[in-house]
């Protein structure tokens, strides 16, 4: 962990130990960048994230906890603030999917759901958004999921995520409004089917994601680093007059 306020902007990523966040914190990471790394309790993943993006320029914190417990958001932007002094973006990448169908779903399931995916989302906005008012480039992104978009039988159909991440780009685009007249731009990257780090238990097993291929125009999986290059354009300042929006990265998949 750093201790630095001499960075010229400061960025949450959560869930960025692994895959789309770990591939997003290495892209950002250059001199002037704070990044704050997040974890639920992967301790190891963060310090190995942390460490390429040191080595790249930037200054670092982490932090640990799960994100929908609303103390780890403020935790996330306590420590923005305590290490860099400053906070310019967030991006609410964290939340495990609900790999079921409807009927093998259960009430535990949906709650975890809603509040990984939704209020994880409401409480960080809600959080950062005193600090991002400060900011002369403040951008929130949010990361959708396929789930919410696509409905095809032999595809993927897991209702309880679809509708937490549907229930997120509602809010995203209600956010959106509410904020633009701040020209704080809020807008939702939508991956579509994304190759997994090895070691992680959030993702298709490997027969049924090569059974999924078969939908997917480009006849691959996308890459963490295609999913990460879309969410750092938003968070430049070529994205100030992009907000609402719900970008898909999806190989074809049209969402």
């Amino acid at each position: 962990m750093s201790n630095s306020k001499s960075v010229s902007r400061a960025i949450i990523v959560t869930g960025s130990s692994s895959g789309i966040g770990a591939a997003l914190a290495r892209q950002l990471a250059e001199p002037g960048t704070g990044l704050v790394i997040h974890a639920r309790h992967n301790r190891d993943g963060c310090d190995e994230v942390a460490a390429e993006c040191g080595e790249r320029g930037a200054e670092t914190a982490i932090v640990l906890g799960d994100i929908g417990d609303a103390q780890t958001s403020n935790d996330l932007v306590q420590t923005a603030e305590e290490s860099f002094g400053r906070l310019d973006g967030i991006v609410a990448n964290a939340g495990l999917p609900i790999l079921k169908s409807f009927q093998e779903s259960s009430r535990e399931d949906l709650d975890y759901a809603l509040g990984a995916n939704l209020s994880g989302f409401f409480e960080l906005a809600t959080a950062a958004l005193p600090h991002l008012r400060k900011s002369d480039c403040p951008r929130i992104v949010a990361i959708g999921s396929l789930n919410a978009h696509v409905f095809t039988p032999g595809f993927i159909n897991f209702p309880i995520s679809g509708a937490s991440k549907g229930g997120l780009e509602a809010m995203v685009k209600g956010l959106a409004l509410e904020l633009a007249p701040e020209e704080i731009p809020v807008n939702c990257v939508v991956p579509g089917l994304i190759e997994k780090d090895q070691g992680t238990g959030d993702g298709l097993d490997p027969e049924r994601a090569a059974r999924m291929r078969a939908h997917l125009p480009m006849g691959r999986l996308g890459k963490p680093d295609e999913v990460a290059a879309a969410i750092v354009f938003l968070l430049s300042p070529a994205a100030s007059y992009i907000t609402g929006e719900c970008l898909g990265v999806g190989g074809g998949v049209m969402m």
